[in-house]
Order: C-alpha cells, then structure tokens, then sequence
C-alpha cells in the first residue's frame, strides 16, 4: 500500500465529511480499512466514526492513478454500518453510481454551452442522410501549403488527397520528419472553405470563423506508399487520417464550431480509437508550434491552427468536471507528450 497516497486520501475523506452538507464535522476516528482497484484507479476503503462510542460507518475515496496523490473527485459515504464482509462490495457500488452521475450531467451540460468545469462542449445527433452537396470552392489550401513550406523547408510533403468529397473538401498532408526520432507532421486543409457557425456571443468574432488542424505523429508511424486510404493500410496507422478529416469536417456537418479547448469523444461510449489502447477522445489545443498558431491571409482571412491529442475518457471527464486548465496542469505535471502516443497512461 502506498503510505504517502493513503495519507493524502484519509486527509481527502475526512475534507469531505466536514462539509457542511455531510456530516459536518470532523470524524471522531476515522481507518484505512483496505483498497481496491476499478476502471485502471485505485480506490481505498475507509471506515469511520461520528462519536467514540459510535458504530464504524463506510467510505469511500479515489481513484489514484498510480503513484499520484491527487484524486479524481470519487469521495463519498451513505453512513451506512461498517461491515468487513460487505466492505468491498458496497465500496465499489458508490463509486460506480459516483461515475454515473458525472456521465449523466455530462450528458445533460452536452445540451448547453459549457460544463461544471467551465469546459466547452459539444453534443451532435446523427445525421439524416442527405443527397450529395457540392463541395465548398478551395479558398486558401495553397496558402496554406506554402506557409508551412515555409516554416519546414527541409520537409518532404506528400497527400492524402479526398477523392469524393462532400459539402467541402479535405485533403490531409504530411510531412515526413528530416532525422531518426523526430515526427510527422499532419495538416488538413479544406476545412477553412467555410466559415465555422459560431454561438451567439461571439457570432462576430471573425478571427474565430475559420480553421485548420493540426497532429503530431511518431516517425513510427506509417503512411504508407501509395498516400490514400485504401483496404490495404492497416487501421494502427488509418486511424490518423480519418480522425483528422472528420474533426476537419464536424463543424460544417453539425453547424458548430471548434476552437481549443474542446473536447470530442469517440462516440456517446467513448470507443477506445485503437486496440488496446485507452485513447477514446480528443481534446483540441493551441498549436504547439507558435509559427503555426494561425495564418492571415491575402484576402485578410484568419485561419487557426489547433492541435488534435487524444486523450482518455478519464480525462475527459476530469476536463468535465474541473475545467481545462486542471486538466492542462496533469498533463505538464505527468509530461503528456504533444506527440501523440496512443498507448501512454492516463494523466488522471
């Protein structure tokens, strides 16, 4: 058992039994009386006391990630009687209706225009099936183009051209890393043809109506020889250009916006992206690349940059409930590489 983690949860557990609107003071005598793990967290199980000569009531405190002392929010206690041989077992229903209810106001914060956390999200509904629409006319992806040609000029750049489009056109680029260890560069452009719809308080911020996407990939990563998506490319290495192209295409398809900050996640069951990886939602940032963190064009357009990171439902729904510069602090405190590395661990 961890010592230092333990400590910080008895500490945690007895934080919130102060509260007013729990027991309100603090415990006469409060235990660790075991721990547990559930969903990749480690979760302790305490036993307490409201007076000396009262019985052992159950709690519950997590889940830790790991060696981390910080909990991700999972603190709770019905008072009910302790008993050793059912510890376990109701220890685990609270947190599990805990999780259930943060899915369930996550569900219904979808429905407005931030979370609890103060985090920008967006819901969507499948959409009807529609007859083709002509895609938008190319505005700015030779622009585009030739800016990061101009930043990476050492670059080789091949395509991933869209061979049928619909309602605007997005190609994917990539450029190859010049040197062992370094990354692959992944770009859209087509998505910058429209202007994005955004909500009603910033409907006039027009340095906010257009964008393009970004993704940082290992020089392990694969293209491929021929450049386009085919049977042939395997889906360790597809994943990248279809996740890229339809971010690039969701707000278009949905009449939304994105900027950073948002987050995406792989389907309302967040569906991990890749086989044996925890990866299941996307969170969008500035670009890493400060060159890059937008482009005014000759027409006097603004077009941002914003950088895709997968991330897990985990942290999805820490963003959700302490906002995203909680999340960024765990990301800077456990390094999470701007790099994308689909099979890392959780920073929450």
């Amino acid at each position: 058992m961890n010592e230092q983690q333990k400590k910080a949860a008895t500490q945690a557990m007895i934080n919130w039994l102060e509260h007013p609107h729990e027991l309100g003071r603090r415990p006469t005598a409060i235990e660790c009386a075991g721990e547990f793990n559930l969903h990749d967290m480690k979760y302790y199980i305490f036993k307490y006391k409201k007076s000396l000569l009262g019985k052992w009531l159950l709690g519950v405190c997590g889940g830790y990630d790991s060696d981390e002392l910080e909990h991700c929010g999972h603190v709770f206690s019905e008072m009910d009687d302790y008993d050793i041989s059912t510890a376990k077992e109701k220890a685990v229903k609270m947190v599990e209706q805990i999780r259930t209810y943060w899915m369930e106001q996550a569900e219904k914060y979808q429905q407005k225009e931030y979370s609890e956390g103060g985090s920008q999200i967006i819901k969507h509904k499948p959409q009807d099936k529609q007859e083709w629409r002509q895609p938008a006319i190319s505005s700015y992806a030779e622009e585009i183009n030739s800016h990061f040609g101009d930043i990476f000029t050492d670059c080789e750049a091949v395509v991933f051209h869209e061979v049928v489009s619909d309602l605007v056109h997005i190609d994917v680029n990539v450029m190859k890393p010049t040197q062992t260890g370094g990354f692959h560069i992944l770009y859209t452009t087509g998505m910058s043809d429209l202007p994005m719809t955004l909500p009603d308080h910033i409907a006039e911020r027009t340095d906010l109506r257009y964008a393009e996407l970004i993704m940082l990939l290992p020089d392990s990563w694969n293209p491929g020889k021929s450049f386009s998506i085919s049977t042939e490319m395997p889906l360790q290495d597809s994943w990248a250009i279809d996740l890229i192209k339809y971010l690039a295409r969701f707000p278009h398809e949905h009449k939304t916006w994105l900027c950073d900050g948002h987050t995406i996640p792989n389907g309302s069951n967040y569906e991990p992206y890749l086989k044996d990886s925890r990866m299941s939602c996307v969170v969008l940032l500035p670009s890493p690349i400060e060159a890059l963190s937008n482009l005014t064009t000759a027409d006097g357009t603004t077009i941002n940059f914003y950088s895709v990171l997968p991330i897990t439902r985990a942290e999805a729904e820490f963003k959700l409930k302490r906002g995203m510069d909680a999340l960024l602090d765990k990301f800077t405190k456990t390094k999470v590489p701007l790099i994308i590395d689909m099979y890392r661990k959780s920073a929450v």
